[in-house]
């Protein structure tokens, strides 16, 4: 994901890479890094549904993740990766950041 850009995806290398990271035993990677290659797969995710082929191919349904591969649904779940790394964050400048993509990536609510 990290090389390929979001015009080169396809739904399947997402769920694909979604499935690998999902086999992987709880032994295999402590959560935080975990949680950085959750972050990164529905990053790649959203810009695939944004801005690349997942936009104009009408690819809605699936699952990544545990979340529908639609926008707000990848978005929440990205919003919480993002937190969950902000707990864990070495020092206060990456926690801000954290924070800051969280909220970024929020999905809108209307009130």
């Amino acid at each position: 994901m990290r090389s390929r850009p979001a015009a080169e995806l396809t739904s399947a290398d997402l769920i694909a890479a979604g499935g690998r990271l999902g086999k992987l035993g709880p032994d295999a990677l402590d959560v935080r890094r975990r949680d950085r290659l959750t972050a990164e797969i529905l990053e790649a995710a959203l810009d695939w549904l944004l801005i690349g082929p997942g936009r104009s191919d009408g690819a809605r349904g699936g699952e990544l993740l545990g979340a529908e591969l639609s926008e707000a649904p990848l978005r929440r779940h990205l919003e919480g990766a993002y937190r969950r790394l902000a707990k864990v964050a070495p020092d206060r400048e990456e926690c801000r950041r954290l924070v800051d993509a969280a909220n970024a990536v929020r999905p809108r609510t209307l009130l």
